[in-house]
């Protein structure tokens, strides 16, 4: 008997302490239940990757607003763009590859607010010393429709946004097959020119 009694005492305790974890685990369970904690929200996070798209895969923020602005002078990309009423210049010279190296920046504000189609011509530094007040008169010009449908001949014509060599022809042979455009709105029936882009177009061109 004395032999089991360590045992057994051994058994005791271990049907103690699983009592006593049983009655915790209860316990516990019970104040969970009583007073409940706030509910934890877990949110996913990315880690934000840099990489470079393709001219194909970037997409170009839209522009709520457009205005066509006929952009010159010593800037590298001279053509016109639509940018959105309210822009600054020096927006629109980004746009256009910045400035040349002969530019006359000092003669020119950058923050000029753009707000109407217009002509912005950015000026020499030669064209400034030779004629200071030309120079700064036709910095900035307004401007109407800027292309003739009539008297345009292809090279003028591929200013247009979205309009590349063989759109620039379709319109020359239109008119040559033709005769002269009537109004703006016979540019949807050269091929290629559908309403979408007539409407980016009908800003951009006159009837003469």
């Amino acid at each position: 008997m004395k032999n089991g009694q360590p045992k057994a005492g051994r058994l005791s305790r271990i049907r103690l302490t699983m009592i006593l974890t049983l009655l915790s685990i209860i316990g516990i369970a019970f104040w969970n239940l009583l007073f409940p904690g706030p509910d934890l929200q877990i949110t996913e996070t990315s880690n934000m990757t840099t990489f470079q798209q393709s001219d194909s895969e970037q997409q170009l923020p839209a522009i709520s607003d457009p205005i066509p602005i006929y952009q010159v002078g010593a800037v590298p990309n001279p053509g016109i763009y639509l940018v959105e009423r309210g822009s600054y210049l020096y927006q629109l010279i980004e746009q256009a590859g910045g400035l040349l190296e002969n530019a006359a920046a000092e003669s020119i504000n950058l923050a000029l607010q753009l707000n109407d189609n217009q002509l912005v011509r950015i000026p020499t530094r030669d064209e400034v010393q030779a004629d200071p007040a030309a120079a700064i008169g036709i910095t900035l010009q307004t401007a109407g429709p800027m292309i003739d449908l009539n008297r345009a001949d292809e090279s003028q014509l591929e200013f247009l946004p979205g309009v590349g060599p063989s759109t620039a022809k379709a319109i020359v042979s239109y008119r040559q097959k033709n005769g002269p455009f009537q109004c703006v709105e016979d540019l949807m029936n050269v091929p290629g020119i559908k309403e979408s882009r007539f409407n980016t177009l009908k800003d951009l061109v006159i009837i003469n």
